[in-house]
């Protein structure tokens, strides 16, 4: 295999550090580390070589942001898929021409009571592509796992909303049709805390890049 189909596997990707890489990995065994370029810039060379972009969680003031968001828009003119987590969704809703990227807004933070665990309830769109990747659509419940949550006036309009907390702001959103384009505002590093199925949706972006 020759260095450019050799690269045309890998995975582009912003904001993640080497041992968020070596969590995805771990996530499944068709990675290695090697799979993913962090050395992604503007060119239109870039976008042709690499299957994929993934926008990870960590990017957390406006400069990178900025530069991120530059990155995404062009890569999203080559149709590829894109997955964005934690608050990189937050930059691919800005790219996607939504609300300015806000490294001040916080995390939402599970609920907790003397009688039962740390919990935020999230409503899964029905008929979403992020709630058929998962397996289930309605309430559902995660525990222990923080939320960057967007509020829907914040939300592109070229974006439609895949999960909602009960107070209507937006945790997971979607391109319509048949783009495959998502982001999760949780952490898909921490699958293991996360309900059954969640961690289908990093599954389903490795099943459109390095296959």
């Amino acid at each position: 295999m020759g260095e450019a189909e050799q690269r045309a596997a890998q995975i582009a990707v912003i904001g993640a550090q080497q041992e968020a890489l070596e969590r995805l990995v771990a996530l499944d065994g068709r990675l290695t580390v090697g799979d993913f370029t962090a050395e992604f810039g503007t060119g239109q060379d870039r976008s042709d070589l690499c299957a994929g972009l993934l926008i990870a969680d960590g990017i957390d003031d406006t400069a990178s942001a900025d530069v991120a968001c530059a990155v995404t828009r062009h890569f999203l003119q080559s149709d590829k898929p894109v997955l964005a987590f934690g608050t990189g969704a937050r930059v691919l809703n800005e790219a996607m021409g939504g609300h300015e990227f806000e490294p001040s807004v916080g995390a939402c933070e599970p609920e907790s009571s003397a009688d039962e665990p740390p919990r935020i309830t999230i409503f899964l769109t029905v008929g979403s592509k992020t709630a058929m990747t998962i397996g289930g659509s309605g309430w559902v419940t995660i525990r222990d796992v923080a939320l960057h949550p967007l509020p829907l006036s914040h939300l592109s309009p070229n974006m439609m909303p895949a999960a909602l907390t009960e107070s209507s702001d937006v945790v997971a959103f979607e391109a319509p049709g048949h783009k495959w384009v998502i982001g999760v505002t949780w952490d898909l590093t921490v699958v293991g805390k996360l309900p059954s199925g969640f961690g289908n949706l990093f599954e389903a972006f490795v099943d459109r890049t390095v296959g």
